[in-house]
């Protein structure tokens, strides 16, 4: 698993991670945070993207 996170402000960094740690717990993803300009909502200021793979024998 791995998780990129988006934030409009790193001053939001410590509060993303407590949030991030919170979610995923021990499954401990690969995980990058970037600071970026603006999203498409200028409402958002923070916006993670997950990717998973299913090893397809249901673990």
């Amino acid at each position: 698993m791995r998780t990129v996170t988006y934030v409009t402000d790193m001053g939001d960094a410590p509060l993303v991670a407590k949030a991030h740690l919170e979610v995923f717990g021990e499954i401990r993803p690969a995980a990058t945070i970037v600071e970026v300009s603006a999203l498409d909502d200028p409402a958002r200021t923070v916006e993670i993207e997950v990717y998973a793979i299913e090893s397809g024998d249901g673990s």
